[in-house]
């Protein structure tokens, strides 16, 4: 992946994604990332935005959201292996420090999760994010049972931002995106090479003009 993702063709992908209509990058607060983001808008008057997934090498989740918040990032969120690993160690309350933390740091907090079980612990214990990014897809590729997850998500009223819609490349993306709008994802973050941009936003471009059979509502 770094033989092809060189820094060229890093910046090449990120003007495409723009020119394409995509505003907003979901990206891990690290220093390669950052770098080539400060180097997308210094050197090439990119404008998107930034939304930061705390990076766990980096240690602590509240100092590395100060260096997403201070690199331009408009948002943060607890990496989801983090949090499923709070869950299942009883620690949800880490999980409400850490959110908590985010917010005084002066930026948008989320909280990731591959497990449903993630999301039930963190309502339960009335922890209150910013958003969700939670997993959807069709063959349980790091996530739980699809209609299960959209079930429960009616029920939250905080934006969602939809992950791992595609299983790795296990679903065709016509059907993932669907599917995950239809199960009440707002947003969906999909991992792409720079030559399947333009096909991608026309897929979503066309669902949406032709309108989504959903139960939840637009967050």
């Amino acid at each position: 992946m770094k033989q092809y993702f060189n820094t060229p063709k890093i910046l090449e992908t990120l003007a495409i994604a723009e020119e394409n209509g995509i505003n907003t990058l979901l990206m891990r607060a690290d220093d390669r990332i950052i770098s080539h983001y400060n180097m997308f808008k210094k050197d090439h008057g990119g404008m998107l935005q930034w939304i930061a997934t705390s990076a766990p090498e980096q240690g602590s989740p509240i100092e590395n959201s100060k260096r997403a918040r201070d690199n331009g990032a408009i948002a943060v969120y607890l990496h989801g292996g983090i949090a499923d690993g709070l869950v299942k160690a009883g620690k949800v309350d880490e999980i409400g420090e850490i959110v908590e933390g985010f917010k005084k740091v002066g930026i948008m907090a989320g909280i990731g999760a591959h497990q449903l079980d993630t999301a039930r612990a963190c309502v339960g214990a009335r922890i209150d994010p910013d958003f969700y990014m939670v997993t959807i897809n069709r063959v349980n590729y790091y996530c739980s049972e699809a209609a299960e997850v959209g079930i429960f998500m009616r029920s939250i009223k905080k934006p969602w931002i939809a992950f791992k819609v595609l299983g790795a490349g296990r679903v065709k993306p016509q059907e993932g995106f669907r599917m995950a709008f239809q199960h009440g994802g707002d947003f969906l973050a999909v991992g792409m090479f720079d030559w399947q941009i333009r096909d991608n936003v026309a897929h979503v471009k066309e669902m949406l003009t032709q309108g989504i059979d959903r139960d939840r509502e637009w967050a």
